[in-house]
């Protein structure tokens, strides 16, 4: 078919192509199936059907531009999604020319009570193609119900349950790196089968000495890691695929949301230490307090911090060789508990005394990066002083909105890119000891 991406669509095959099946050898006619939304046309006769209407059009001295012209005018679009249809302890692979009219009964063509399954999320067990791949085979027990092995290139098998298989499916197509890579993933379930072979077969097995981020659930326990590029499969002893997630970009994201919502609600963890987790905040992974003083910090912040994590000299040393987000969060909260308000304005060199001050928080080797908003009309009054801006202590809210590592402007920068969030500064006291 034609490219996956393509959206181009008309409401129903043409007249011309049913009129043309009244051609159709006996072989084809008996491959053929009427339905109730159309004509079914299996994978293997499509070729067929696109000769036969082409041959039709000459005859009739139709002008048609090209095969993809032809191919719209079948299927009614670019490219026509999968459906299988059941018959007995068979099953047909195929396409739909969706059609409907008193012509569909002259035809010729067997017709079918059997409904149509979609298989852009389905794969079903007596698929005619996968029973005859070598790499794939369909298990099904009462105790896990369907299962699917796949057998990459060196014979090594792994297993999928149903609910891990659509899982890695729905990440790969949400990840632009992979969907990019392999178009197939859009198409349907049964095709994204040799993609993920393909991957499992080319991801290395992380070291038990290397650092990698974890879920939480897969922190402790006999778990293998296998990493390609960004992508991590988590496969058990016996290699079944458990889970599968990326290191970076938006389904990162939507991991880290998981994994505070498990922290929460899962572990009953509301504090890691001094850092309270919030799991239904859009834009706040929770909260600290500082000499009293409630402060957030952005999901943005905590996310940076994560996928960097590896990378920080500092944290490094704090984190075992499989962290998860929680171990990342006790690690920080280490440092932001001894954390304090430094006047930026007053450091340096030659220190400007005209400077307004300006507030960080600072814990050696880290400048946690904050900025305050006020809330529109927050503290307040009648009369004359209705106007006034409100204090740095009523009606506002301070947010940290990126982690810098080291001292004097030269530290790694953990989080939003906002405008003067990274101050140039020394280092700060260390905390004093207990």
């Amino acid at each position: 078919m034609s490219n996956p991406n393509a959206s181009t669509q008309i409401s129903k095959a043409s007249e011309s192509f049913i009129q043309s099946l009244k051609d159709a050898d006996i072989n084809l006619k008996s491959k053929l199936r009427v339905v109730k939304r159309g004509v079914f046309i299996p994978e293997d006769q499509v070729e067929v059907v696109i000769k036969l209407f082409s041959e039709w059009l000459i005859k009739n001295k139709v002008s048609i531009k090209s095969d993809d012209k032809i191919t719209l005018r079948i299927f009614s679009v670019d490219n026509p999604p999968l459906y299988y249809l059941p018959e007995g302890n068979y099953c047909l692979s195929g396409f739909l020319a969706p059609f409907e009219g008193e012509i569909l009964d002259q035809i010729s063509v067997k017709k079918s009570m059997s409904a149509l399954i979609d298989a852009s999320t389905y794969i079903h067990p007596k698929d005619p193609f996968l029973l005859s791949s070598k790499n794939f085979r369909v298990k099904s027990s009462p105790q896990f119900g369907t299962a699917y092995e796949l057998i990459d290139k060196d014979n090594k098998t792994f297993l999928f349950k149903e609910a891990a298989l659509k899982l890695t499916l729905s990440l790969l197509k949400e990840s632009k790196k992979f969907s990019n890579d392999y178009p197939e993933l859009m198409t349907s379930m049964r095709d994204s089968i040799a993609p993920i072979i393909k991957l499992l077969s080319i991801s290395k097995l992380v070291a038990d000495k290397k650092k990698i981020f974890v879920p939480d659930r897969y922190k402790t326990g006999k778990f293998h890691f296998r990493l390609i590029s960004n992508l991590v499969f988590v496969t058990s002893e016996t290699n079944e695929v458990l889970f599968a997630y990326e290191l970076r970009g938006k389904n990162f994201l939507e991991l880290l949301d998981q994994e505070l919502n498990y922290i929460r609600n899962t572990l009953n963890k509301k504090y890691l230490d001094i850092f309270e987790v919030y799991s239904n905040s859009r834009d706040i992974s929770g909260s600290v307090k500082i000499k009293g003083k409630p402060v957030s910090i952005e999901k943005r912040a905590l996310n940076e911090l994560v996928q960097n994590a590896t990378i920080s000299k500092w944290l490094r040393g704090k984190l075992g060789d499989r962290f998860s987000l929680s171990d990342v969060i006790l690690a920080i909260s280490s440092a932001l508990k001894f954390a304090d308000w430094v006047d930026v304005s007053k450091l340096g060199e030659n220190p400007d005394p005209r400077a307004k001050p300006k507030l960080e928080l600072k814990y050696t080797p880290w400048t946690f990066s904050t900025v305050t908003i006020y809330d529109k009309g927050a503290g307040q009054k009648k009369g004359r002083e209705g106007n006034r801006r409100p204090n740095r202590n009523e009606g506002s809210r301070t947010k940290i909105i990126r982690f810098v590592e080291g001292t004097a402007g030269f530290g790694r920068r953990f989080g939003s890119t906002a405008k003067g969030a990274m101050h140039k500064s020394p280092k700060a006291p260390q905390a004093p000891k207990a």
